[in-house]
């Protein structure tokens, strides 16, 4: 998976739809993280956050999200 450009493609229909700081917030988390392990447990914990507590972000991004969490999963990264 290239999970780097899923990344992307979250925030980009985040912003699409409004969700200008939840996506500012991912891009930030993205941005600061050192290595990928750190850049994938902090965005998918976050994004997993956000589609749990707004129904209309679960159905925006919701799918992605669970791809997202299901790779780091598969590596042996737990993210919840």
């Amino acid at each position: 998976m290239d999970y780097l450009k899923k990344i992307e493609e979250v925030i980009i229909r985040l912003e699409k739809h409004g969700y200008f700081n939840q996506a500012r917030q991912i891009t930030s988390l993205r941005d600061a993280a050192s290595v990928s392990s750190e850049l994938l447990l902090s965005v998918t914990h976050e994004l997993l956050k956000l589609v749990n507590t707004d129904i209309n972000v679960k159905n925006l991004i919701g799918e992605s999200v669970l791809e997202l969490k299901d790779f780091c999963w598969s590596i042996g990264l737990q993210v919840k």
